[in-house]
């Protein structure tokens, strides 16, 4: 499979591990900055793809210490996996969607919280992998791919050896995205970035994008 794949990110300035563009979520951000024990290790990983040439954007997911705390385990993640993964869509709405679902998830719960915006950034980066494993048609596609329960696609993982995945999204009707296993198979350099704006709308569980060609509302209702 070859194709590009696009991921929203949190915008350059406002990282405080890094000078270049930074990761996908503050939570992530908090994270690696609470890893006092850790860092040796993690500085070392973070300088061999900084010394192979890929670009933060590229190689940030890539970087976390394993194996995965049960806290910050995912779809295709499940808690001590020993391998991190690159979550990407094939279209940039798919990326919106995805992201949207955990920014209003972090957010709306939040009491007092209305209105508010913040900078991101969207990047597409070249994929090339030909044992990309293929979910779309399996008979428990569905269930693999529920929008909360993550047990099947954790088992799927475990169960199999995959390089990439390529699945239907849970979050855009109709998309679908990658999770890559192996930097190997995602170019060093992002092919293009762009930032883009989000504002929450808590009063009507929605989020407004902005990015430098149009403006749009993605709901609460339409990626949960």
């Amino acid at each position: 499979m070859k194709c590009d794949l696009w991921r929203i990110t949190e915008e350059q300035a406002t990282s405080s591990l890094h000078n270049n563009i930074p990761d996908s979520s503050s939570r992530e951000t908090d994270f690696l900055e609470n890893l006092v024990d850790e860092t040796k290790p993690l500085k070392t990983l973070e300088q061999q793809y900084i010394q192979a040439g890929y670009h933060y954007l590229v190689y940030s997911q890539f970087r976390y210490p394993l194996p995965v705390p049960s806290r910050y385990a995912a779809r295709f993640k499940p808690p001590l996996h020993m391998e991190n993964v690159f979550y990407g869509g094939l279209a940039p709405e798919t990326s919106y969607h995805e992201y949207v679902y955990h920014f209003l998830r972090q957010r709306l719960h939040i009491s007092g919280l209305s209105e508010f915006k913040e900078t991101r950034t969207i990047f597409s980066v070249e994929f090339h992998d030909d044992h990309t494993t293929d979910l779309r048609h399996l008979e428990n596609t569905a269930a693999i791919m529920h929008k909360t329960d993550y047990s099947l696609s954790h088992s799927f993982v475990k169960s199999n050896q995959c390089s990439s995945i390529l699945y239907p999204s849970a979050r855009h009707h109709g998309g679908e995205c990658v999770a890559v296993f192996d930097i190997r198979y995602l170019k060093k350099i992002p092919k293009s970035h762009e930032n883009i704006q989000l504002s929450l709308n808590a009063i009507n569980h929605a989020c407004h994008v902005k990015n430098p060609f149009r403006a749009f509302t993605i709901k609460w209702s339409d990626v949960s």
